[in-house]
């Protein structure tokens, strides 16, 4: 039976047979003896443990007399003296020695940016370092992000190359007395004062970023929530069945804006400290991954939201035959009263007939028409009615707008009333006149007009930008809109005078033939601003 006692070896107890306990401590009497470098003999003592554990001598586990001969021969013997009382320690070449077959991973702190995770993994595939930071760039850019998530948990897993063990292994080279000598004697030449102060100046840096960036998101997350409660869609929160998506959404989306500015200011303290502690970088990951749930959940909710309210607006849209009276084809003309309800006028030579359609959960909810018509005056009047089901969901169905579609003879002259919508739709006419009322809005639709004359009330808007229209003459009044497309000619007439805050706007794309008259006088075709109406032609801005 062999005697054995206790030794402790980079701080880690092991039992020893005596014999081998003599020969181990022979063995670092001479290192030692050679080498005052206390760096040194801690990173060979440290070496020795690794080996002991890959031959399965792990703490307090009993170490032999052909353990210690193995850890000599993997390590060296110190041979010989160096000039001016130097060593020289192990082989002479490292290719005495087969390189370790076992690279492991560490974070390479001695050429990090933030981490040392990118250079430790270089270090790992014989890659350089740089080469990894730009693809990491760009994986982060495709990954939205998700890859900066990947960095931080290897920041936590991997751990740093401390010792000089450690960084030969990162490096795959064999861990002898030589190489360890040889790498601490490099770090210690090593003029690291210039790459310390650029790594200072550079934390200092993203440390101001993330200030800027904490500020930027703490504004951004308080202004949307005061938007969302005070401003002009607060009514999506007022009860029905819809709010309760959007209050989920909006909530969800306040959390992940605060995470975000944690997130900033997390980033700021571990800059402005100059060290990223285990504990902060546990917090960033917490941050990120409730951020990224918090924020994916309130978008799943909103699509979800909306595709509740695409299958609630399916299943309670309702469609009701209106009947026009039978002298409707001598209309040349119609005279629109709609609030509310979008009123679309198809010309057409088949038969004359109109539906009214919207969300009602009863039919009786639809709007009301009434149609007549007088000489050749079509009068319609539309008046919206309150489905009270419906009304109790909320902005589901108020924000759907009803549509009245008639299909009518083919009409000279559209007036829309105060605040009425119309759209008018024909596949080829010469003349139409279009007159509104103060707030109305009128659209032509795809189809052909030779000829087409407006006459716009206040705050009104008239769009032919879908339709193809040879010649147009505009009567505007204040805080109106007219656009279309390009025509041959264009001519413009609006107020002398008129309020400071409420001038019009014309728009077109482009006047081909050089035709423009402006209040009775020929222009050539450019931008033109008259006092209380802005003519833009868009082409010519280019």
């Amino acid at each position: 039976m062999k005697e054995i006692t206790r030794i402790h070896i980079a701080k880690i107890s092991y039992e020893i047979e005596v014999d081998a306990k003599k020969t181990l401590e022979a063995y670092m009497k001479s290192l030692e003896a050679y080498s005052d470098d206390e760096e040194m003999i801690n990173d060979v003592e440290i070496r020795m443990t690794e080996l002991l554990a890959e031959r399965g001598v792990k703490k307090d586990g009993v170490i032999g007399k052909d353990d210690v001969v193995a850890l000599k021969v993997q390590l060296g013997e110190p041979r010989d003296f160096m000039g001016e009382g130097d060593i020289a320690v192990g082989p002479d070449e490292e290719d005495t020695f087969e390189a370790d077959s076992s690279r492991k991973l560490y974070r390479d702190t001695d050429n990090a940016v933030l981490g040392g995770v990118l250079s430790g993994i270089g270090a790992f595939f014989k890659i350089n370092p740089v080469w990894v930071r730009l693809i990491f760039i760009l994986l982060a850019l495709a990954s939205l992000g998700t890859m900066v998530l990947v960095y931080i948990v290897l920041w936590i897993a991997v751990p740093p190359a401390r010792t000089a063990a450690d960084k030969l292994q990162m490096s795959g080279r064999p861990v002898t007395l030589h190489s360890i000598r040889e790498i601490n004697e490099s770090e210690m030449n090593r003029p690291d004062s210039e790459d310390a102060g650029g790594r200072r100046v550079l934390t200092m840096l993203l440390g101001i970023a993330s200030v800027g960036a904490a500020s930027l998101a703490a504004v951004i997350t308080a202004g949307a929530t005061m938007a969302a409660l005070f401003g002009g869609q607060h009514y999506l929160f007022e009860g029905g069945t819809g709010s309760r998506y959007v209050v989920a959404a909006f909530i969800l989306a306040v959390v992940s804006g605060v995470l975000l500015t944690t997130l900033f200011i997390l980033t700021a303290y571990a800059s402005f400290a100059q060290k990223m502690t285990r504990r902060v970088l546990v917090a960033i990951c917490i941050v990120i991954v409730a951020g990224l749930v918090s924020f994916g959940a309130a978008l799943g909710t909103v699509q979800y939201g909306s595709l509740q309210r695409n299958y609630f607006v399916d299943a309670n849209t309702r469609t009701q035959g209106v009947p026009l009276p039978e002298v409707v084809k001598n209309a040349k003309s119609i005279e629109i009263d709609s609030k509310g309800v979008l009123v679309k006028y198809v010309a057409t030579t088949a038969s004359f007939h109109a539906n009214v359609r919207g969300i009602a959960t009863n039919t009786s909810g639809l709007p009301k028409v009434t149609a007549s018509v007088d000489g050749t005056v079509l009068r319609v009047s539309v008046q919206k009615q309150k489905d009270d089901a419906c009304v109790s969901i909320g902005w589901w169905c108020q924000d759907a707008t009803p549509t009245l579609e008639i299909y009518g003879p083919t009409l000279d002259q559209l007036t829309a009333k105060d605040d009425s919508m119309a759209e008018y739709k024909t596949d080829s006419q010469k003349n139409l006149t279009v007159t509104t009322g103060n707030n109305a809005s009128v659209t032509l639709l795809p189809g052909t007009v030779d000829s087409v004359t407006v006459d716009e009330g206040q705050a009104s808007v008239v769009s032919l930008t879908r339709a193809t229209v040879s010649r147009v003459k505009v009567s505007i009044k204040s805080s109106s809109n007219f656009e279309a497309g390009t025509v041959q000619s264009l001519d413009v007439a609006d107020q002398q005078s008129c309020p400071s805050d409420s001038s019009s706007r014309v728009s077109v794309w482009n006047v081909t033939s050089g035709s423009l008259v402006v209040n009775g006088n020929q222009q050539a075709v450019k931008k033109i601003n008259t006092g209380c109406t802005k003519l833009v032609i868009e082409k010519g801005e280019e």
